[in-house]
């Protein structure tokens, strides 16, 4: 998997964090992923 210049600072940026920091983001990243996947296997509206 490649990263862009940007997600490259990102990460370099939050490995500056904490580890409790970091695992909160991890969860709400986790979170929108699997809201995501739930939302594309609805039916389609009408």
């Amino acid at each position: 998997m490649e990263l862009t210049e940007a997600e490259m600072r990102m990460l370099i940026w939050l490995a500056g964090w904490d580890e409790y920091t970091i695992e909160n983001v991890l969860s709400a990243i986790r979170k929108a992923i699997a809201a995501e996947v739930k939302r594309r296997q609805q039916p389609p509206r009408p």
